[in-house]
């Protein structure tokens, strides 16, 4: 296999796994082609592969933000409605524990119904400054 091939196929499909099916030779196969090629050319081995971004690796893994991303998408669900917080946290697809580490960022959206402490959750602030006029 020509090697300048083999890294046009790469950067086309957007990785050696999918240049290799492409292809029709294991992944190694690819992954030797380029690897001489880098070498014959005197260049440092460079990857074909498309590069993640951190911001990418921050939606996977940062709790920080991913938590309240879940519960604004939570809200977006609740559209102009409400719901109590334990429900909420169903809805949104977080933890009591999380969701309440993360309340005070959304406290125009909560309202406390009596003295149990009882949380509800409004889909706008506009709906919740209704339900805390009824109380």
């Amino acid at each position: 296999m020509d090697a300048k091939f083999v890294q046009k196929v790469v950067r086309r499909c957007g990785s050696m796994t999918k240049a290799a099916a492409e292809l029709g030779v294991h992944q190694s196969t690819v992954s030797r082609c380029l690897a001489r090629f880098c070498v014959e050319k005197d260049k440092p081995v460079v990857s074909c592969v498309k590069k993640k971004s951190l911001s990418e690796f921050r939606q996977l893994y940062d709790k920080s933000f991913i938590i309240p991303h879940r519960i604004k998408e939570g809200l977006k669900k609740l559209g102009a409605g409400w719901e109590y917080e334990l429900d909420f946290a169903k809805l949104a697809g977080v933890s009591l524990n999380e969701l309440s580490n993360y309340r005070e960022q959304f406290l125009d959206f909560v309202v406390v119904t009596g003295k149990e402490g009882r949380r509800a959750w409004a889909g706008t602030k506009s709906f919740a400054a209704q339900m805390r006029k009824m109380i």
